[in-house]
């Protein structure tokens, strides 16, 4: 079984970067309509952190978490830059707060996978892992 991060390593994504997978699932709110009809918000959602989880990262590849342990593809976005909030606002749908906002840049040479790959991510709980030492990322369909 071809992995993520095989798949992305052979499109050209650097596999010496510092990149982090992140899995997007919220119980209260369907982050899979959020995607699709709000994208711009949903991108603004992405970029708020409670805490600096994208420190010295290059690059996020995003997934939205579908059932069970399964997550769909939606993008690689290169990290440019981070803003420490003095104080904490209230996320975009209202689940909590952050303190960093985080400015991304999506990279076009993956958006023909955009919505297509879904892979298994093997641990739910955990929303972001290190690309090159997860053991989440078996893609187990390729949508049409």
């Amino acid at each position: 079984m071809q992995t993520i991060q095989e798949l992305l390593y052979a499109r050209g994504l650097n596999p010496q970067a510092k990149i982090k997978m992140v899995r997007h699932k919220i119980q209260t709110v369907n982050l899979d309509e959020k995607y699709r009809l709000e994208y711009d918000k949903f991108l603004q959602y992405q970029s708020e952190q409670r805490k600096p989880f994208f420190e010295d990262v290059n690059y996020i590849v995003s997934f939205v978490g579908e059932d069970s342990t399964l997550s769909r593809f939606i993008g690689v976005f290169e990290i440019v830059g981070v803003t420490n909030l003095p104080i904490a606002k209230k996320t975009t749908y209202g689940e909590g707060e952050y303190n960093f906002l985080y400015e991304m840049k999506k990279l076009d040479e993956f958006e023909d996978l955009e919505d297509k790959i879904v892979v298994d991510w093997h641990n739910p709980i955990s929303w972001h892992q290190w690309l090159q030492t997860s053991n989440s990322g078996g893609i187990v369909e390729v949508r049409k």
